[in-house]
């Protein structure tokens, strides 16, 4: 999960996304979804800072999580959650992605996302539904370097964010003293699992193109240096 960063422009505004920033989940529950204040303060600090690089009012427009092996459709605490970004901001918007959702019986996976607001049925009527944005995807000429670091910074993020539960558990090493030996021996090992399960389904498949990515750069050399030997020749 994480915020979007961009600029409203017109009315109705359209909003666009310049760029996203990565957040570590304040609560892990699989139907919970929220940005501490310090990391909503970082997220607007970040949109200051592209603000000023580009000259535009760039700043914090909206955010977005995922649902693994879920419907895309937002969830009811998705709404109160997005009402609540609407109280500040009218056009805050939020984004969901359907991940690791493979269709029953052909197997394959498929990737789904949808932008969506909170309103209301009717002025007697308060309750809160989804009101789905149309979505439009352009190229900014952002380049495989680009996508390579911020892939990169996710893993970073995920592992950053087991760190914190370990030690929110047991403390710092200073304070193990204290921690009966069973109990750090339990942590110790969830600290591991998900360790692993981070390394399984992000490190790996990210070496593994990377991995890719050399093969290809090294088959596009040995073509350059075959032709500039012909040319010679």
């Amino acid at each position: 999960m994480g915020l979007l960063v961009g600029e409203f422009e017109g009315d109705p505004a359209v909003a666009t996304v310049w760029a996203m920033t990565f957040l570590i989940r304040s609560d892990k529950q699989s139907d919970r979804v929220e940005v501490s204040v310090e990391q909503m303060i970082a997220g607007q600090e970040e949109a200051e800072r592209l603000a000023q690089r580009h000259h535009r009012a760039i700043r914090v427009i909206g955010w977005y999580h995922s649902h693994p092996h879920i419907t895309i459709h937002p969830s009811h605490i998705d709404l109160a959650t997005q009402e609540s970004y609407q109280q500040l901001n009218k056009n805050f918007v939020g984004l969901i992605f359907s991940v690791y959702n493979d269709n029953s019986s052909t197997k394959q996976g498929c990737l789904q996302v949808t932008a969506f607001q909170s309103t209301t049925l009717s002025e007697t009527d308060r309750q809160i539904v989804a009101e789905y944005i149309p979505i439009s995807f352009l190229s900014t000429g952002a380049g495989e370097q680009h996508f390579m670091i911020r892939l990169i910074e996710l893993q970073q993020t995920l592992l950053k964010e087991e760190a914190i539960a370990f030690t929110a558990a047991v403390g710092k090493p200073d304070d193990w003293t204290t921690v009966h030996p069973l109990q750090l021996h339990h942590h110790s090992s969830v600290y591991l699992k998900s360790l692993c399960t981070v390394t399984d389904v992000g490190l790996l498949p990210l070496l593994h193109l990377i991995d890719c990515k050399i093969d290809r750069a090294q088959k596009e050399l040995a073509t350059l240096r075959q032709k500039l030997h012909s040319d010679g020749a």
